[in-house]
């Protein structure tokens, strides 16, 4: 009979895989095992435990500006170091390393998908209509 396991990293506790192995296999995969069911999109490790990720503290002020490159929607409460993409008619990535505020404007019409990664919130992500 197989055991879930999943391999994480001792200091973030992010899930690097998860799999299942005969009982007898799963000292063989080393240190930072946890022996168990997990979500590795959903779940990390903390002290040895297997625990949902938090909310992401992101909030968006609103998702519909004017394409005119002077409107703004802010996001706030971003984490320090966090990842943030701007994907649509035109695409960009930042990375807020020194404020929690990032303010966006658009200069072309049309949809956007804003996400942003901060391990170990969920990734947070919603959609900005920009006309």
């Amino acid at each position: 009979m197989n055991t879930n396991f999943a391999k994480y990293d001792p200091v973030t506790g992010r899930i690097a895989f998860a799999g299942d192995l005969p009982e007898e296999m799963i000292a063989l995969q080393g240190d930072n095992i946890y022996v168990g069911k997990v979500d590795t999109q959903l779940d990390y490790i903390v002290s040895g435990q297997c625990v949902p990720r938090p909310v992401s503290p992101v909030v968006i002020s609103r998702t519909a500006v004017s394409a005119d490159g002077t409107d703004t929607t802010i996001l706030s409460g971003v984490p320090l170091g966090a990842q943030v993409r701007v994907t649509g008619p035109t695409s960009l990535s930042a990375d807020p390393a020194t404020q929690s505020d990032v303010t966006l404007t658009f200069a072309i019409a049309g949809q956007y998908q804003i996400s942003v990664d901060a391990f170990p919130y969920l990734t947070f992500g919603v959609i900005v209509d920009a006309s």
